[in-house]
């Protein structure tokens, strides 16, 4: 039977019909995931932004379609994980920006939401990269488009028609990325696009779609996050005037009583003075007009003035807080010490997924990745992590800057500028570092310093911009097998750890990983780290050195007296590598970070 179509009731059961397909693929797609870089995480992380989609609209398919639409893609956007993820979110939110309004969808508005869908993915992303998702999406909705302009109706032939076309421009994808090609896979999150709309297909058919999607935990914000109320059930403290000539303070009482809380109506036949707590004021003025001419409006932000309270409570030097996430491997005393609020990024062993440093201590980490079947994966925090953190902030202080790992390592930042703008009450501004670990740290604990002694939230984003540009980073490994298993190296750049007694020395330039030098033996190692600090720390003095190490706590002995020494130190902060870093690194690795010294030194 034709379906021609799409309502509420529909959308939410073909939706998590594609939902639950794709988790059916989550271990495959992981497999092939080579692009943008090989860690073996798509299928997982396009999985759980699925699902904290499905969690929003699964027990609210009578309900409006534009309005099931629009929670969707807040909850898609706000649960997004992963690159693949990212984009997919955008996708919904431009489909939800179609549809506001809608009871029913018919083809050709399918086919205009479609094209806006894609154009948000599109605009979402600093660099589209053709041979990915995009292009899947993008020609698959083309196909859309031309079908329903000849004239077809039907919903089951128009998605089966954009289910051939993604499969055949799936295939084309090693073809645009050569990648994939060298590979031998197709893109995964192309695939994983695919694998959804055939969900959709199965469940119209009549075909089985599996339930591997409701074997996840529930993901915690299934209920649309709101801002933290702190106890105020209403906003708005609402007065105005009410003046007519018959106007009765009993009957508009009654009228508005169902409208909010702490209600006074006061006055006699002819002027009444209303005075009530709500979160519609606009409500309230309606049904007021009904009984006069409503003038003398007046309306108080309780919930602003609430924060603004909390904020004159607290020390002066959090004026502006800083926040960062779990790769800048920051001591927890400090973190503490400074007000700095850390995002923990996840690590996902084969019997579950934990929060760096939250569900698993750097000892419990380790412990686990000696004795794993396979190395771990990480994830980065989704949007939601991090807006939960700023909501949170936003009783505190007015403003925040939240610096982060390199989005050329992981797509933090991405994360933190789509909840930075969700939030309300609080200016966020967002930082990629462009640098990881002990480089990172310093960066944070330095602006973090700055942020206590009073500097406002423009005077920090120079400072930290510019510290960015000075952070170094030299390290080296036990084995380069981690980086090569996470994706941060190349097989063919691994080669000079195979030689014997042969130590490399790596680096971050330009935002990712890269060599600096090699060196024979840890005494050669060491001499080499100071040849490749001496240009930039030589006549200066003063600051702190960053000692990085992984299970390697000896080397704080070593290193940290060699460099004082010679550089003029005077404060070491150890950064032991956690599970996020240290799944990429792996243990045994050690090394220094620094931040170059201007003209003068310091």
């Amino acid at each position: 039977m034709a379906v021609r179509y799409m309502d509420g009731p529909r959308f939410v059961k073909a939706f998590i019909a594609g939902a639950q397909w794709v988790a059916t693929k989550r271990a495959h797609l992981n497999e092939i995931n080579v692009f943008p870089v090989p860690d073996g995480d798509t299928g997982t992380n396009l999985t759980l932004t699925l699902k904290a989609a499905t969690d929003a609209i699964r027990h609210h398919e009578n309900r409006p379609l534009g309005e099931i639409a629009e929670a969707l893609s807040r909850a898609v956007l706000l649960g997004a994980s992963g690159n693949a993820g990212v984009i997919f979110a955008q996708f919904l939110r431009g489909f939800a920006g179609e549809l506001e309004g809608t009871d029913r969808l018919y083809p050709p508005a399918f086919a205009a939401a479609l094209r806006e869908s894609v154009n948000g993915a599109y605009e979402a992303m600093a660099e589209p990269t053709e041979g990915t998702i995009l292009t899947v999406m993008r020609e698959s909705t083309d196909e859309v488009a031309r079908v329903v302009g000849e004239g077809e109706g039907d919903f089951l032939v128009i998605l089966s028609v954009m289910h051939r076309k993604a499969a055949e421009s799936l295939v084309r994808t090693p073809d645009l990325l050569p990648v994939l090609k060298e590979a031998g896979v197709v893109d995964a999150g192309g695939e994983g696009f695919v694998d959804f709309l055939e969900g959709m297909l199965r469940l119209f058919r009549g075909e089985d779609v599996g339930d591997a999607l409701d074997a996840l935990p529930t993901a915690d914000h299934a209920v649309l996050p709101k801002m933290k109320e702190k106890d105020l059930k209403y906003q708005y403290c609402t007065e105005f005037l009410v003046e007519s000539s018959d106007v009765d303070p009993d009957d508009l009482r009654i009228r508005l009583v169902g409208l909010g809380g702490s209600l006074i109506v006061v006055g006699g036949t002819g002027l009444v003075r209303v005075h009530i707590h709500t979160n519609s004021p606009d409500k309230v003025f309606d049904a007021a007009e009904k009984f006069g001419d409503v003038r003398n409006k007046k309306i108080d932000d309780m919930r602003e003035q609430h924060r603004e309270f909390i904020r004159k409570s607290v020390a002066a030097e959090r004026q502006v807080r800083i926040v960062t996430d779990s790769t800048a491997d920051i001591p927890d005393d400090i973190a503490e010490d400074l007000g700095i609020v850390v995002v923990p990024l996840t690590v996902n062993f084969d019997d579950g997924s934990y929060r760096d440093g939250v569900d698993l201590s750097r000892e419990e980490f380790y412990a686990r990745l000696a004795t794993a079947g396979k190395p771990p994966t990480t994830s980065q925090p989704t949007p939601q992590d991090f807006l939960k953190q700023y909501e949170e902030l936003s009783w505190e202080t007015k403003a925040v800057l939240s610096i982060h790992i390199s989005s050329r390592m992981s797509g933090t930042v991405q994360s933190a500028r789509t909840a930075s703008e969700q939030v309300s009450g609080l200016e966020v501004k967002v930082m990629d570092s462009r640098t990881v670990s002990g480089a990172l740290g310093l960066v944070v604990i330095e602006t973090a310093r700055a942020a206590r002694r009073g500097a406002s939230l423009e005077e920090l984003e120079v400072l930290a911009s510019s510290l960015c540009a000075r952070a170094r980073v030299y390290f080296t490994v036990g084995t380069l097998d981690y980086l090569v298993k996470g994706g941060r190296i190349g097989r063919a750049k691994a080669i000079v750890g195979k030689l014997a007694r042969l130590k490399p020395i790596l680096t971050v330039e330009d935002g990712k990983i890269a060599a600096a030098a090699k060196a024979v033996g840890e005494r050669g190692v060491i001499d080499k780290l100071g040849e490749l600090a001496a240009p930039e720390l030589e006549g200066g003095s003063g600051g702190t050195l960053g000692i990085v190490q992984a299970q390697r706590p000896e080397m704080v002995e070593r290193l940290g007296p060699y460099f004082c020494e010679r550089f003029g130190f005077d404060e070491v902060t150890v950064f032991e590598l956690g599970g996020i870093v240290g799944t990429h690194a792996g243990p045994g690795t050690w090394g220094v970070g620094y931040l170059r010294r201007g003209a003068g030194g310091g």
